[in-house]
């Protein structure tokens, strides 16, 4: 059934790519149709990478605010797929880094200085 809805709905390159997955099959051609038009490309994955990396300074009464967004873009981040299939990743470090680089100036050279005693 779902093969039928597909050729009935699709026109040019999505009916070709439909007609690609052999009669029958409409799971293998929607997941064909989804990985040519899905929106989550490469460049769209490193954009939100940068978000991440360069989320900005804080003030104090903001901090709890934007590392709630800070999360939110880290779990997007990581739900996506590289071109391989496999889930993209974030080290520890690098999450720890960025949101040290979130806080306010004074904050974050006392964690930086205090970091063995904060673990």
């Amino acid at each position: 059934q779902v093969y039928a809805v597909l050729m009935a709905l699709t026109s040019d390159e999505p009916f070709d790519i439909v007609v690609g997955a052999s009669a029958g099959k409409g799971l293998e051609a929607w997941r064909r149709l989804h990985r040519r038009y899905d929106p989550s490309t490469v460049g769209r994955s490193r954009g939100l990478l940068r978000e991440i990396l360069t989320p900005g300074k804080s003030s104090v009464d903001s901090i709890r605010h934007n590392v709630e967004k800070f999360e939110e873009k880290v779990r997007r981040y990581t739900e996506r797929r590289d071109v391989n299939g496999a889930r993209l990743t974030l080290n520890e470090d690098i999450r720890m880094a960025a949101l040290e680089s979130m806080l306010p100036d004074d904050l974050e050279r006392h964690v930086q200085l205090n970091r063995s005693t904060i673990q």
